[in-house]
């Protein structure tokens, strides 16, 4: 550890009023999972911050499990902006490290941000809770490994890419395979924007057609509004088309792949609108599954623990 180093862990943790802003996240694991950390532990990161990870007596149980509640604090900003900015990047690195091992975790909060700011020199401040399942005991060593794959490198926060795994890592914590499955494949529309076809005669098109719907269809305005917002959206691509192609850029020339991708986006339309059950839906999960694990590592830049094979 250098010197520099050295001192600001010492400002941090001797003078608190000159860093008192800190971020924490709570994460609840279960189904046979369990975080191997023994009391509170402060974690050794080659960063100039103090990040600690303690367990909790919850008590809480879930299908009859009990789970394991851990609390993770980041601490040693001089702003509440510094701080939330390392809180989402902490909550990235938890749902990395769920997602490389892959375990499932549950983010629950009621505020904004997944993460909450607090100055630690006047009060203890609020947490986030999350909860995963899983059936291996892992070393702190391996967690704490990949939690540093995030908060030791220069990762963009993305906010679509924090949400998109948030609901996949939450999937497999659902009681049914169709709940599961519909969050696991709603989980990449995030990350999927719908890019504009930038096309002239496309746009005059469409303006003359909404002229056309205002001037001469017999509706009420609400409806010629609905169908005037929808005629306009013609002007950009689909989500499936924008979801294909987010596909294609992480795994490029795959036609097997992008097939499971609009089997699976059919089968949720139909679970949606329909209400039916599809018999091999734990087999479709596990694939879509592996092709969204993929995307994440190729996102964040970093091998899975656990790799796929495509």
């Amino acid at each position: 550890m250098s010197r520099r180093r050295t001192e600001e862990l010492s400002i941090i943790s001797d003078s608190p009023k000159r860093r008192p802003y800190a971020s924490k996240i709570s994460f609840i694991i279960g189904g046979g999972s369990k975080y191997n950390f023994d009391g509170e532990a402060c974690l050794l990161f080659d960063n100039d911050y103090i990040t600690k990870i303690k367990p909790e007596n919850s008590g809480r149980h879930d299908r009859d499990q009990q789970l394991q509640t851990l609390t993770a604090t980041i601490e040693g900003f001089s702003t509440a902006s510094e701080a939330e900015k390392m809180g989402l990047k902490l909550t990235l690195s938890v749902l990395w490290a769920a997602i490389s091992i892959n375990w499932p975790i549950k983010l629950a909060y009621h505020t904004p941000q997944p993460c909450m700011v607090f100055d630690r020199t006047i009060s203890k401040g609020l947490t986030l809770s999350c909860f995963a399942t899983a059936t291996v005991t892992s070393p702190p060593k391996m967690i704490s490994g990949l939690l540093e794959q995030i908060l030791s490198k220069d990762v963009k926060l993305d906010k679509n890419l924090l949400l998109s795994m948030e609901l996949f890592a939450s999937a497999k914590m659902e009681m049914s395979e169709r709940a599961k499955f519909i969050s696991l494949v709603s989980s990449i529309e995030p990350l999927a924007t719908a890019e504009s076809y930038e096309n002239k005669e496309l746009e005059e098109l469409v303006n003359k057609l909404i002229l056309k719907i205002k001037d001469g269809v017999s509706l009420d305005k609400s409806a010629k509004d609905s169908i005037t917002t929808r005629v306009k959206n013609l002007c950009q691509e689909s989500v499936s088309q924008s979801i294909r192609r987010l596909v294609g850029k992480y795994i490029p020339n795959n036609k097997e792949v992008l097939r499971k991708i609009d089997e699976a986006y059919k089968i949720r339309s139909i679970i949606l609108h329909t209400g039916s059950f599809d018999a091999d839906l734990d087999e479709k999960s596990s694939e879509i599954e592996e092709i969204i694990r993929f995307i994440y590592s190729r996102i964040i830049g970093e091998d899975l623990l656990f790799p796929v094979k495509l």
